[in-house]
């Protein structure tokens, strides 16, 4: 058996202060929207540059329990391109969002990690 000291206060705590905990998954969220974009643009076939041009990222806090973080690209020929409808790419990926995403797995995770670790300091002071 596993015992934590001062995990019933710590509890308590974290119950007292919800904002503390949704203030560093926002930052988190933020943090992991970035990463995306970043290897999504890498990855982004180039012609004119107006695909990589219409990426936009949005992060929204919905409540203290709920973030949610959204990445997309506005140009009407995005999802084309992202699906591989036609097989000439001079440079870039397809599924450029979609792998970005499986790549920025492990960062996503620390990011989240991290912001629990600073919560949970900055509660239990």
């Amino acid at each position: 058996m596993l015992k934590i000291n001062g995990i019933n206060r710590l509890r308590s705590k974290l119950k007292k202060y919800p904002g503390v905990l949704s203030k560093w998954s926002r930052a988190a969220m933020v943090k992991s929207v970035l990463d995306v974009r970043k290897q999504s643009a890498l990855w982004t076939p180039v012609d004119t540059g107006n695909l990589r041009g219409s990426m936009d990222s949005k992060v929204c806090a919905k409540s203290h329990d709920v973030v949610t973080g959204t990445v997309w690209y506005s140009a009407n020929y995005a999802v084309y391109v992202h699906e591989k409808t036609w097989t000439r790419l001079k440079n870039g990926r397809h599924k450029f969002l979609e792998n970005a995403v499986y790549t920025s797995k492990a960062r996503i995770k620390r990011n989240f990690s991290m912001a629990l670790r600073k919560g949970i300091s900055e509660v239990s002071r």
